[in-house]
């Protein structure tokens, strides 16, 4: 039985910011974005060959992709019971206050490596932090529940100052709002230098000081608490040899060009691509995928 349970669309490659880590990470592909009708046929595809549970919408920034609203409002009409997500990076306020107000059930996540503006900077060459504070205070006023994707980069936002005004500001506050600090990408796409990561030993660190203890480290994340609230440290899970790989994930990924993969980085063996967005096409790609799924799980 497959484990894939989650599909996550790439809407579009365009972004505002500019993160340096995040530049080419995983793929990039050659169309800038995947129009609305294109995203059903996939998600109609993935959910009859796959297990699928959720749509996680990402990018680029999703907001800057054809009809995003639309798209999500067509989605729950036709799946209800399919779990929507998108990870964004918060800089639309107004976007995001339009989505909210449709009452469709989504879960958001928000990118946000710091609240100091100069480092924001430094890590985004984007000046407006206050923006994505302004989006996640009306996330937090209209009661919904939050993710926030926190990528530790070494000897920019990694030192206790940093962390502890996250901490202080996001998690002792407020229940519904999950922090999770990420270790950062690395592949042969992105040539990310190994010396931005952050160990797990070095975090440990780091959140000790805040009275923060491990309660649960498994193969992608450790799971640390005070007592009343509880941070995750989500660890870099590419293998660099795919023997080594464990089989145990759970996503399926497509991209604005047609390419579709469950492997996230850049191993093409694990991935088939749409040339046409027609029926028999998709279909025939996802079966590929299905078989050297199920081959590599056996």
């Amino acid at each position: 039985m497959s484990r894939i349970n989650s599909l996550r669309i790439a809407l579009t490659n365009s972004c505002n910011l500019n993160c340096f880590y995040c530049n080419k990470e995983g793929y990039m592909a050659k169309y800038n974005h995947i129009n609305i009708e294109n995203v059903i046929l996939l998600i109609q595809y993935a959910i009859m060959y796959f297990d699928i549970k959720e749509v996680k919408y990402t990018g680029g920034e999703p907001f800057l992709s054809d009809n995003l609203i639309q798209l999500v409002s067509k989605v729950h009409k036709t799946y209800k019971k399919l779990t929507q997500s998108i990870v964004t990076n918060g800089t639309y306020p107004e976007l995001l206050k339009q989505l909210i107000t449709k009452n469709i059930p989504i879960e958001i996540t928000i990118s946000l490596p710091t609240i100091d503006n100069d480092k924001y900077f430094q890590l985004t060459n984007h000046k407006e932090v206050n923006k994505v504070i302004k989006t996640l205070q009306y996330l937090i006023e209209s009661n919904h529940s939050i993710k926030i994707n926190y990528v530790l980069i070494k000897t920019v936002n990694d030192d206790y100052k940093n962390i502890e005004a996250m901490i202080d500001k996001y998690v002792i506050p407020y229940q519904k709002i999950s922090l999770r600090f990420i270790q950062p990408c690395h592949n042969n796409i992105n040539k990310l230098d190994a010396k931005y990561n952050v160990t797990d030993a070095e975090f440990k660190a780091l959140v000790d000081k805040k009275g923060f203890i491990e309660i649960s480290n498994d193969r992608s994340k450790i799971i640390y608490t005070n007592g009343s609230r509880k941070i995750t440290f989500f660890k870099f899970f590419c293998y660099e040899s795919c023997s080594r790989c464990p089989h145990d994930k759970n996503s399926i990924w497509a991209y604005t060009d047609g390419t579709i993969s469950i492997c996230c980085y850049d191993n093409f063996s694990f991935s088939r691509k749409i040339e046409k967005f027609e029926a028999t096409e998709i279909g025939r790609a996802f079966v590929e995928l299905c078989n050297i799924h199920e081959t590599n799980n056996s």
